[in-house]
């Protein structure tokens, strides 16, 4: 028996108008009134979530997200202090941001302590300002205290810009977690982030095997999530990659696929 679902977001629970479904809201929630623990599993900030944690009912005590591509885990009743975090330094920023700028494309990072920041106004920034609703300060990022810390910093571009940065950056790849998570995004976290080391990590503090988890994903940053998870499902609109190593495929994010695929898996247990 399943115990856990973990969701990515964009372009998987929610459908092109960033909403959830009158039909998937009825099975996560019917799902969630079994007993079934439902995780949020986003590159986004934790206040990116609010409206969906509260759609979904579940910022009460011991509900928790994982957000920032698995740089942080909230539990959702205390966003103020997340139970696991793994960080990059400002002077490692300094030296991506440097990188951004000899590629010729925008970037912008988060910050632990002043949230997003950006070296100038791009229209990316303002998609990651509109999408997770929240606010961006321009600051000149070679003033970055060294010690400062921040969940990722990120490549802003074209899709087609933005490929041909990910062909040129092999020696971060090295020393980086490197996932791109749209797009226009692709984004630089510590070696060991992703959201699959987060589930597994959630798991643990939860008491639940890994296995007995559900995981729904689009993009590359939900590959590792989707490979760890018991049952990894991409949606009918994943990028190539993450439809070649999911267990199952289930429906577009705007064919209502989690809702067929758990009501599929749930009437079969």
């Amino acid at each position: 028996m399943y115990k856990l679902i973990a969701t990515d977001l964009d372009g998987t629970l929610l459908d092109s108008h960033k909403s959830i479904s009158v039909n998937t809201k009825k099975v996560l929630l019917d799902l969630k009134q079994k007993g079934i623990k439902l995780v949020l599993a986003t590159g986004r900030p934790v206040e990116g979530i609010r409206k969906i944690s509260n759609e979904l009912q579940i910022k009460e005590s011991n509900q928790f997200a994982i957000t920032f591509n698995g740089a942080a885990v909230f539990e959702l009743s205390n966003l103020s202090n997340p139970i696991c975090t793994d960080t990059i330094s400002g002077k490692e920023v300094k030296i991506l941001a440097q990188r951004g700028r000899d590629l010729n494309v925008d970037f912008h990072a988060f910050s632990v302590s002043r949230g997003l920041i950006t070296e100038k106004e791009n229209p990316y920034t303002e998609y990651e300002m509109y999408i997770c609703d929240l606010d961006a300060s321009v600051v000149d990022f070679h003033e970055i205290e060294d010690d400062e810390q921040f969940y990722k910093f990120m490549f802003l571009a074209d899709k087609e810009d933005l490929d041909l940065v990910a062909e040129k950056i092999d020696d971060v790849r090295e020393v980086y977690s490197v996932v791109r998570s749209l797009h226009c995004f692709l984004e630089v976290l510590a070696k060991t982030v992703s959201k699959g080391n987060a589930l597994i990590s959630l798991c643990k503090e939860l008491g639940i095997d890994v296995k007995d988890s559900i995981a729904f994903g689009d993009e590359e940053n939900d590959m590792h999530m989707l490979q760890v998870a018991g049952l990894g499902i991409a949606m009918k609109n994943s990028n190539p990659k993450v439809l070649e190593i999911a267990d199952k495929v289930t429906a577009s994010n705007d064919e209502d696929g989690i809702a067929i695929a758990l009501e599929t898996i749930f009437a079969e247990v």
